[in-house]
């Protein structure tokens, strides 16, 4: 019989001893349920730190990974996120990365879709490949945007730059959140612009309380917008015109996605024409047939627009117009008001006046 040297049984028993330990292990992980134990500790550590409601499944764990499932927060919803961490990091309910393939967000009509969002707490940078915006009151190109992220004492902090695929759509934006209170949870619009009807709107230092249910105040910058588009959408498609015009639109946009417009002003950069079809005024009185003969090719030199939302919440227009029909009062110049509220039109006759000055339209 072969005796074993002192030397060569402890290396025999710490060879066991290591396939024991893996043996061991291995009945563990197949065993144990660490998903369920890995997700209330998270749980704790997030409830610890004022997150309550807070809720989601840990599909899967691996050594550098870990995969959530069904998450909820507030009206944050996410089918699957992935963490990258180490293992002391997840104990104690921190991580380095993050990315998850799909974050919806809804408020109100407005969906917001978020497609591949990376974000690392060790680069402090953040990153999504498509976000998509569906009902708002514009229409939004699917955008990109990317920027730092910060959490430190607690604190949220995100900021970057969005940009659409038009490459006319753009924004900055600063998101603070002090975890576990919903109060300081704030967007911060430092500015953003977007194209409309041939010209662009624009606006700066927009504050938006994310839990607040106030509606948000926007001053909107209007630039070179086509009057043809926004004199078709008061008549029913009834009125065509040349030009564009600019101005401000102070708006207020409710937490449904529903907006009304607060007198706003509009005006004209150069002279233009506006063709109203007959049927708009269908009075056949002879001041008011005048002034649709008018109308029916009206060379304006001089144009503004004020604009509001109406009780209906259609738009209303009340439009101040200097020129003259070069076929109607031999072509002299006349000066005009006239309101526009959706698909009908009332004309304020009293206001038509001719201008005496013959060569005005040559000024």
């Amino acid at each position: 019989m072969q005796i074993l040297s002192q030397k060569e049984l402890l290396l025999k028993r710490f060879f066991f001893g290591v396939v024991s330990l893996v043996f061991i292990l291995m009945i563990a992980a197949y065993a144990l349920p660490w998903n369920k134990i890995i997700e209330q500790r998270l749980k704790s550590e997030a409830a610890a730190r004022g997150i309550s409601n807070l809720e989601f499944t840990v599909e899967s764990v691996e050594l550098d990974k870990i995969t959530f499932k069904a998450i909820t927060f507030g009206g944050l919803k996410l089918p699957v996120l992935s963490i990258n961490y180490n293992l002391m990091e997840l104990w104690h309910g921190n991580f380095r990365e993050i990315h998850a393939a799909d974050i919806n967000l809804k408020a109100g009509q407005v969906d917001v879709i978020l497609k591949d969002v990376y974000a690392s707490l060790v680069a402090k940078t953040w990153e999504v490949k498509a976000i998509n915006i569906v009902g708002t009151p514009v229409a939004l190109p699917s955008l990109a945007g990317n920027g730092k992220v910060e959490f430190t004492n607690n604190n949220l902090l995100l900021a970057g730059d969005i940009a659409g695929i038009d490459k006319k759509t753009s924004g900055s934006f600063i998101f603070n959140y002090l975890v576990g209170d919903e109060k300081t949870a704030n967007i911060k619009i430092t500015k953003a612009a977007i194209p409309w009807n041939e010209g662009m709107l624009s606006a700066q230092n927009i504050s938006i309380p994310l839990y607040s249910k106030n509606p948000v105040s926007i001053n909107l910058k209007v630039k070179q917008v086509s009057l043809n588009s926004l004199l078709a959408s008061a008549t029913g498609n009834r009125a065509t015109a040349t030009g564009v015009v600019s101005g401000t639109l102070p708006v207020v946009i409710n937490r449904d996605g529903s907006f009304i417009v607060k007198k706003g002003d509009l005006k004209a950069e150069d002279k233009g024409k506006i063709m109203l079809s007959p049927d708009v005024i269908p009075n056949d009185t002879p001041q008011v047939a005048l002034l649709r003969d008018v109308l029916k090719d009206f060379h304006y030199a001089v144009f503004a627009m004020g604009i509001e939302s109406a009780n209906d919440k259609q738009l209303s227009m009340l439009l101040s117009l200097e020129g003259n029909n070069p076929d109607v009062y031999n072509g002299r110049a006349v000066k005009l008001n006239v309101h526009l509220s959706g698909d009908v039109i009332d004309l304020v006759t009293r206001s038509m006046n001719i201008i005496n000055n013959p060569n005005y339209l040559t000024k």
